[in-house]
């Protein structure tokens, strides 16, 4: 659905001389990456507001993009793919912030997100069969998971210290853990197609 509205976008800007016939490949796969993205962030956002948790979700998603951009890992096989299973571990997300909020302790919040930062900074970036890095790529990624995780933590200790906004704490911690499991997909993936050529 989404590939077919890119292409058909770019088979109109081609006919209009706006595009080239020669870059209509390239346009095609940037446009329905960016209709795909812009897609999950207004469905996250509307997920948000049903949820009466508008600040939380603009928070995750200001800490998890970045986060997720330079660490790699899971990457679904299409556009479409990609949008359901972004909007499903982010409805995940807010589930857990809103209705486990409660339950969590500091401390718990605490060691869930020093573990999977540490967790992060040991394994990412990680390559996907979908989105393959480079040598460089690779060491540029690794330098930026450390410096994006260092801020993140004084973020996440500042907020911890006040009761008040110890639900913004919890959805820090939510958008690293989400990169994490994604990372960790990806390595599980990873092992078992190596596995698999061994035998």
């Amino acid at each position: 659905m989404i590939t077919k509205f890119a292409k058909k976008c770019v088979t109109a800007s081609v006919k209009r001389n706006i595009i080239s016939k020669d870059e209509s490949e390239f346009f095609e796969f940037a446009f329905a990456l960016m209709l795909s993205q812009v897609l999950g962030i207004v469905t996250c956002l509307i997920i948000g507001a049903i949820f009466q948790s508008i600040i939380e979700t603009i928070l995750y998603l200001l800490f998890f993009i970045p986060l997720r951009t330079f660490s790699g890992g899971f990457h679904a096989g299409s556009h479409l793919k990609c949008y359901v299973s972004s909007v499903l571990l982010f409805a995940g997300s807010v589930f857990l912030g809103v209705f486990v909020s409660n339950v969590l302790q500091l401390l718990i919040i605490t060691i869930i997100f020093a573990c999977c930062a540490l967790t992060l900074l040991l394994i990412a970036p990680v390559e996907d069969k979908n989105k393959p890095l480079s040598e460089p790529e690779v060491i540029k990624c690794k330098a930026m998971v450390k410096s994006i995780l260092s801020i993140y933590s004084v973020f996440f200790a500042i907020l911890c210290c006040f009761a008040q906004t110890h639900l913004y704490a919890i959805f820090i911690m939510l958008a690293v853990a989400a990169t994490t499991i994604l990372v960790g997909i990806s390595k599980i993936v990873e092992w078992l197609s190596k596995k698999e050529m061994v035998t």
